[in-house]
């Protein structure tokens, strides 16, 4: 796998991986993640269930899609708009952070797959690497690309690295506490 290619592939895979971390996880504690909706304040009660199941689809379609086509054809013209889709998600996500600490910063974001009360500036980490990531990838020249055994090898790093940013706010503000 040639380094652009590399760089073109990793661009799509970590932000995908991070979303599909984050959509099973939210989709498999549906309930905690509408009480961290409730206590935010920030989104309509008649909205919180139909947000929460949309919320846990769309990080995990858009995820995925993300992370086979990392795999399949990461620099076709395909990819992007998935790239601009994902920058998208991720400044919306920001968005949502910032009116949120605006609100308050006892509650926390949801975002992961462990809540840490206390990892404020730290909760940033997922949606921030998003959009660089997205952004970076825009980039990237279009090219041609054949999947080899580095394809799997990269996909299997994406999601340990996806999985560290989700867990690392968490892990590290417990460590402050």
């Amino acid at each position: 796998m040639e380094l652009i290619s590399a760089f073109g592939a990793y661009t799509l895979a970590i932000p995908g991986a991070v979303l599909v971390i984050a959509g099973l996880s939210h989709l498999s504690s549906l309930r905690h993640l509408r009480t961290i909706l409730k206590s935010q304040g920030l989104v309509p009660p008649a909205l919180v269930r139909p947000l929460a199941i949309g919320l846990g689809i769309a990080e995990t379609l858009i995820g995925s899609s993300a992370v086979v086509l990392a795999i399949v054809a990461p620099l076709s013209i395909m990819s992007t708009p998935l790239r601009v889709l994902l920058a998208a998600l991720a400044v919306t996500f920001l968005l949502y952070l910032r009116a949120l600490r605006q609100k308050t910063d006892t509650v926390g974001c949801g975002c992961g797959p462990i809540e840490a009360p206390g990892s404020i500036a730290l909760e940033w980490i997922p949606a921030v690497s998003i959009l660089g990531l997205s952004c970076a990838g825009l980039l990237v020249p279009h090219s041609q690309w054949t999947p080899d055994e580095s394809s799997v090898v990269m996909v299997g790093q994406a999601l340990a690295l996806g999985g560290s940013l989700l867990l690392f706010p968490s892990v590290r503000s417990r460590a402050l506490d």
